[in-house]
C-alpha cells in the first residue's frame, strides 16, 4: 500500500478528524462544491535514504502539505487542531512502516472565496518505501 493510502486512512480514521471531515480528504484539489469542513494532502518532494544492500528496505522522508478548510475561523482552529493530533500520533509498524511524522510548520489563509478559510500544515513523514 503506497504512503498516500496510508496517510488517507490515517485522515479519515482518527476519531477527531473523522468527526469533523469523514471522509472528505482529497489528493491535491478540494472538488468543486465540497461541503466544508475538508482536507487536502499532497506530496511535495521526497528524500530517499538509499541502502548499499538490495535486500535492506528502503526508508524515505517525504514532505506532505495537508490543507483543511473550513466555513468559519473557529471551525479552521478545530480542524488544524484535529490534524496536528491525528499526525502526532501516526505510526505503523506493518509497511509501508511508518516511524514518524514531524510538523515541519502550518499557517493559516483567508480565502478570497467568502466563508471559507484554510490550514496549511507541512509534515515530513519518515517511513519505509513500499
Amino acid at each position: 500500500m503506497s504512503i498516500e493510502a496510508r496517510l488517507y486512512t490515517q485522515l479519515t480514521t482518527y476519531p477527531a478528524l473523522l468527526a469533523l471531515t469523514g471522509a472528505r480528504w482529497s489528493p491535491s484539489q478540494l472538488p468543486q462544491n465540497e461541503p466544508l469542513p475538508a482536507g487536502t494532502y499532497l506530496r511535495v518532494s521526497t528524500m530517499p535514504l538509499l541502502a548499499h544492500d538490495a535486500s535492506t528496505p528502503a526508508y524515505a522522508t517525504a514532505r506532505f502539505q495537508l490543507d483543511g478548510w473550513a466555513a468559519d475561523y473557529d471551525g479552521m482552529l478545530a480542524l488544524r487542531k484535529a490534524v496536528r493530533e491525528a499526525m502526532g500520533a501516526w505510526r505503523l509498524p506493518a509497511a509501508p512502516r511508518v516511524d514518524v511524522a514531524l510538523l515541519a510548520g502550518d499557517w493559516d489563509t483567508l480565502e478570497a472565496e467568502p466563508g471559507r478559510w484554510r490550514c496549511t500544515l507541512d509534515f515530513m513523514i519518515s517511513y519505509e518505501e513500499d
